[in-house]
C-alpha cells in the first residue's frame, strides 16, 4: 500500500443535480449515504496505510448530512481533505464558514453551465447563480477554491464564452477536463471525438495562456493526438496532467457501501462484491495479490494497445481513460 497516496470516499448517492452525464445517475435514486461510524473506519484504516489525502465524492457531499463531521474526523488524524462539488451549497454564508473553520484542504466546483438557462439544461435543476454566489461567499472567507469544466460535443463551440465567464468571476484556478465513458451508462453520447481532442487541447492551450489564469488539462486520451510542438510545450509549463491513478497504482475509489472500484466511472463493478474488511491491516495487498485483481492491472498496462507501451510517452501517458477502449478501437485512433 506504500504506493497509495490519495483515496477517493464516496459520502453519497443524493444529489441536487441531474446532469445527464453523471457516473453516478443510475445510483441517484437510491438516495444511499455512507454510515458515519463506517466511513470513520475507513479514515483510520486509510491513516494505517499512509494515505496523505482523501477526497470526498457523490452524489453531492455537501448534502451528506454528516459532511462536517467527517470531514473534522479526517483532519483530526492528519490527513488532507478535500471535496468535489457543485458549490451550490456554499450559497449559504453560514455554512460556507461551518465548512472553512474545520480546515478543508481542497474544494473543486464543477461548472456546469455558463448562465441559468444552460445550467437548467444540463442539469434539470437551477442552480448557475447559486454557485456562483458559493464561489463568490469562498473567496469572501479567504479560500481559493478550484473550478473544472468537462468537455463535451455539446458545448465545445461555447468555449470562449467559458473563458470570458472566468475572467469576468474572476475564477483563476481551473482544472479542464474532457467527458469520459461511464460503464454504468447505456449512452455516453456526450463524450466528444477522440481524435478532435487532441487538436481542442491545442486550442485550449494557445487560448488560456493569454489569459493568467493558472490552469491543468487531465488529458484522458493518448497524448500522441496532441501536436507534438504543442505537446512539448505543455509538458515543459506542466499544464497537462496524464494517466489515472489506476494505471499510475497510487489511489483507491471506496464505495457508499465500502466496496472498492477501480475509479468512480466503474460504479457498479466493484473490485470484490463485498466491502473491504476493515479489521484485516493488509486487506488492500491481499485484494491486490488475487489472481483476478492481477488479470485485471494486466489488461489495464497493456491498454489500448501493446503498441503504446513501446512509446516514450507511455509512463506519463498510459494510453488515457482506458475505459474509453471497450466503446473505442484502439487501431482507428492510433
Amino acid at each position: 500500500m506504500k504506493n497509495i497516496i490519495t483515496a477517493w470516499i464516496t459520502t453519497n448517492y443524493t444529489c441536487n443535480c441531474k446532469c445527464d452525464w453523471c457516473y453516478a445517475r443510475k445510483m441517484l435514486g437510491k438516495h444511499q449515504n455512507i454510515d458515519l461510524q463506517y466511513a470513520m473506519k475507513i479514515v483510520e484504516y486509510l491513516k494505517k496505510t499512509g494515505v496523505e489525502t482523501i477526497t470526498l465524492i457523490g452524489g453531492e457531499p455537501t448534502i451528506y448530512p454528516n459532511l462536517i463531521d467527517l470531514i473534522s474526523f479526517i483532519r483530526s488524524l492528519g490527513i488532507k481533505v478535500r471535496i468535489a462539488t457543485n458549490g451550490k451549497r456554499f450559497k449559504e454564508k453560514e455554512y460556507t464558514k461551518k465548512i472553512l473553520d474545520i480546515g478543508i484542504d481542497g474544494i473543486n466546483i464543477s461548472i456546469k453551465g455558463l448562465n441559468e438557462e444552460e445550467y437548467f439544461y444540463y442539469t434539470h435543476q437551477y442552480g448557475f447563480n447559486d454557485m456562483i454566489e458559493g464561489h463568490n461567499n469562498l473567496c469572501k472567507f479567504g479560500f481559493d477554491p478550484s473550478v473544472s469544466y468537462v468537455i463535451t460535443d455539446s458545448n465545445v463551440e461555447k468555449f470562449e464564452s467559458f473563458v470570458h465567464l472566468l475572467l469576468t468571476e474572476k475564477m483563476d484556478n481551473l482544472i479542464i477536463q474532457f467527458e469520459k465513458p461511464s460503464l454504468s451508462l447505456t449512452s455516453n453520447s456526450k463524450t466528444m471525438n477522440i481524435k478532435e481532442m487532441g487538436t481542442f487541447t491545442a486550442y485550449i492551450y494557445s487560448t488560456l495562456e493569454e489569459t493568467g489564469i493558472n490552469y491543468t488539462i487531465e488529458a484522458s486520451f493518448p497524448l500522441c493526438l496532441i501536436p507534438e510542438h504543442t505537446l512539448n510545450e505543455m509538458l515543459i509549463k506542466k499544464k497537462i496532467s496524464t494517466c489515472c491513478h489506476v494505471q499510475k497504482g497510487n489511489g483507491i475509489v471506496f464505495d457508499v457501501t465500502g466496496e472498492i472500484i477501480p475509479c468512480n466511472h466503474f460504479l457498479g463493478f466493484p473490485i470484490e462484491n463485498e466491502p473491504l474488511n476493515l479489521q484485516n491491516e493488509n486487506a488492500i495487498e491481499e485484494l491486490m495479490a488475487t489472481d483476478e485483481y492481477k488479470k485485471f492491472k494486466n489488461v489495464v498496462h497493456r491498454y489500448p494497445t501493446e503498441k503504446c507501451t513501446t512509446c516514450n510517452l507511455w509512463r506519463i501517458c498510459g494510453g488515457g481513460c482506458f475505459t474509453r477502449w471497450f466503446y473505442l478501437n484502439p487501431k482507428d485512433y492510433i
